[in-house]
C-alpha cells in the first residue's frame, strides 16, 4: 500500500510530492555526500560509511586500454570496502546489466592499489575522520579485506524492481564473505524543501551481525583461529615470525578485523611485513606474508631501488605449486614456502637487511 508524506507547517499539512532524479549523477552525488544513507537500520549503532572515491576508474586488464568506473566506493568503520552501483528506475539496465557490472568490479577488487585508495580517502574526508581512520592499521585491514574478498555490494536506485530484488537475495545467499543488498533512495520536495527516504532491500539481520563484527585480534585469538582451521603448521611458522620480529626490535600489532586475522611487524609507523589470512574462491584459505613495496621504498630511497628490493625478496624458491606472488604494489609469500629451512633463512636475512637499511646505519645494495 502506498503512503503519502506531509509536512506539518503552522498546523497545516502540506503534501510532499515525490520527485524523480533528473540524472543518475544527482543520486550519485547525494550518496557520495551522505554515505550513511546506505546503512541498514540494524547497523546504525556506532557504525559509519566513508567516501573513498566517486567514479573510481577500473581498468579492464593490465594489458588493455579499456576502463570503466564504479559509481561510488565507500569503506566502513571496520575497513570493509563498499562498492555502490547507482541507477535510476527508468534506466532499463537496472535489471541484469547492473549485476554484471558489479560482479565485474568486485572480481578485480583484490588488485586495487590500497595506497591510491588511501589518497582518495584523504581527499574526500574531514580532518576528524582522517584522524581516526587514516592509520596504517586501518588501511592494513582494508588491504586484508580486499585480498580476502570481504566486501559489501550495494545497488542504489530510486526504486528497485522486483527482478533485481530477487537477484540481490540470490547473490547474498550464495556469496560467502560478500554482503549484497539494495537501497531505495527516494526524494520528495515541496516549497524548496527536499526530504529523502532510505529503504534497505534484502536485509538479513543474522548475517549482518556476523559480517559487521569488528574483532579485536590478539596473539592468542590469532593462534586459536588458525588452530580451529587445522592450520597448525602455518601457526607454527607464524609464531616463529612473531618471535623473529620481536628479536629484530619490531612489535607485532594485531589490530581489528571483520573476519580474517592478521598482524603487522612494525616499528613506530613503519610496517616491515604483515602476516595475513584470507579465503576466496580462487585460491582457497591461505596465510601469507605481505610486503608493501611502496611503503618500504619510501624509507629506503635513494639508497635502494624498487628492483633491488624485489630482487632481494624474490630469492625464495618455489615449493610445489607455490611461489612468491609479484603484484604492482605488494609481494606475497605463502607461509608454505617458509616451511623450508633454506627459504626461511633467506627470508630472515632479507628482512634483517631491510631493517638495517631503514632503522640502522644502512646496508649495501643486494648483489
Amino acid at each position: 500500500m502506498d503512503s503519502n508524506l506531509y509536512l506539518l507547517s503552522n498546523k497545516k499539512a502540506v503534501m510532499i510530492a515525490e520527485h524523480s532524479y533528473d540524472q543518475e549523477g544527482d543520486l550519485q552525488a547525494i550518496i557520495a555526500n551522505n554515505p550513511d544513507l546506505l546503512l541498514r537500520s540494524a547497523d546504525m549503532d556506532g557504525n559509519s560509511l566513508f567516501l573513498v572515491k566517486r567514479e573510481l576508474n577500473i581498468s579492464e586488464s593490465t594489458d588493455s586500454s579499456n576502463s570503466y568506473s564504479l559509481d561510488v566506493l565507500l569503506v566502513d568503520q571496520a575497513g570493509v570496502p563498499v562498492l555502490v552501483e547507482v541507477k535510476r528506475s527508468s534506466d532499463t539496465r537496472i535489471r541484469r546489466e547492473v549485476i554484471a557490472q558489479m560482479l565485474d568490479y568486485a572480481s578485480r577488487a583484490s588488485e586495487w592499489n590500497v595506497d591510491v585508495l588511501r589518497e582518495y580517502f584523504r581527499s574526500s574526508n574531514t580532518e576528524d575522520t582522517k584522524s581516526r581512520y587514516d592509520t596504517a592499521d586501518f588501511w592494513a585491514q582494508v588491504s586484508n579485506n580486499l585480498q580476502s574478498e570481504t566486501l559489501r555490494l550495494v545497488f542504489a536506485a530510486d526504486r528497485i524492481p522486483s527482478t533485481l530484488k530477487k537477484l540481490i537475495d540470490f547473490l547474498d545467499r550464495n556469496m560467502p564473505g560478500i554482503e549484497v543488498y539494495g537501497a531505495e533512495i527516494r526524494q520528495f520536495a515541496t516549497d524548496g524543501l527536499t526530504i529523502l527516504s532510505s529503504s534497505i532491500i534484502g536485509s538479513n539481520t543474522v548475517r549482518l551481525q556476523n559480517t559487521s563484527r569488528n574483532i579485536e585480534w590478539s596473539s592468542d585469538s590469532f593462534s586459536q583461529y588458525l588452530h580451529d582451521r587445522s592450520c597448525d603448521r602455518a601457526l607454527a611458522i607464524a609464531n616463529d615470525l612473531q618471535d623473529y620480529a620481536v628479536g629484530m626490535g619490531l612489535s607485532c600489532s594485531f589490530g581489528r578485523g571483520v573476519k580474517y586475522p592478521a598482524f603487522a611487524a612494525k616499528k613506530d609507523d613503519t610496517t616491515v611485513f604483515k602476516v595475513v589470512s584470507w579465503d576466496n574462491q580462487r585460491s582457497g584459505f591461505r596465510v601469507v606474508v605481505e610486503i608493501g613495496i611502496p611503503a618500504l621504498m619510501a624509507h629506503l630511497k635513494p639508497e635502494w631501488s624498487e628492483s633491488d628490493l624485489r630482487s632481494l625478496l624474490s630469492q625464495i624458491s618455489p615449493v610445489g605449486q607455490r611461489a612468491v606472488i609479484e603484484h604492482p604494489q605488494m609481494l606475497y609469500i605463502d607461509l608454505e614456502l617458509l616451511d623450508n629451512e633454506k627459504n626461511m633463512s633467506t627470508f630472515r636475512d632479507s628482512i634483517s637487511r631491510i631493517c638495517a637499511a631503514i632503522f640502522g646505519a644502512g646496508e649495501p645494495l643486494p648483489q
